[in-house]
């Protein structure tokens, strides 16, 4: 299933799996989840139900950062569950798939913000995907990653695997 703006979601969905009968599933949810802010909520929603997920331009009046638009656009950032794997020439239009997304744990300072980054390659272009946390009382923190790479965290590069990224594997700092 192709998860898309409605007026688009039959023929996105005829292209892609020759199913173009029924897209009332885009048109009841697409427009909340472009405006929604918890990316692990819609993953729990759509994972087992979408193959892809497209993100073209938008203008509703209430896209804010937080959004899952807004966030989709940035490449994921943020979000942990998201993989781009196509994009545009100029960027306005991005397709994305579900993974579990591999979970990073380490220790910081206590309430400190970490922040995991890598560079990335979505149709030979480089670019950056970053998530950030708060560290518990305790300094420990658990980031989730949707692509595999090499990740600097608060200093230190981490190594993800592909494997890891699918499975919902976890990696230690």
């Amino acid at each position: 299933y192709v998860f898309s703006q409605w007026g688009d979601s039959r023929m996105n969905n005829a292209i892609v799996n020759g199913e173009s009968r029924s897209y009332g599933f885009a048109q009841s949810n697409y427009e909340k989840f472009l405006q929604s802010s918890n990316a692990s909520d819609w993953y729990q929603r759509l994972d087992g139900r979408t193959g892809f997920i497209v993100v073209d331009r938008y203008s509703e009046a209430e896209i804010t950062d937080e959004t899952m638009y807004s966030r989709l656009h940035a490449w994921g950032n943020e979000t942990g569950h998201y993989r781009a794997v196509w994009a545009s020439e100029d960027g306005s239009m991005k397709v994305f798939t579900l993974v579990p997304g591999a979970t990073v744990t380490g220790s910081a300072e206590a309430n400190a913000t970490v922040t995991a980054t890598t560079v990335l390659e979505v149709n030979g272009k480089k670019v950056s995907y970053r998530h950030t946390v708060t560290t518990d009382a305790a300094g420990k923190y658990s980031i989730r990653v949707p692509y595999p790479g090499t990740y600097e965290i608060d200093g230190t590069e981490v190594t993800v695997s592909e494997e890891a990224v699918e499975s919902g594997g976890t990696v230690q700092q």
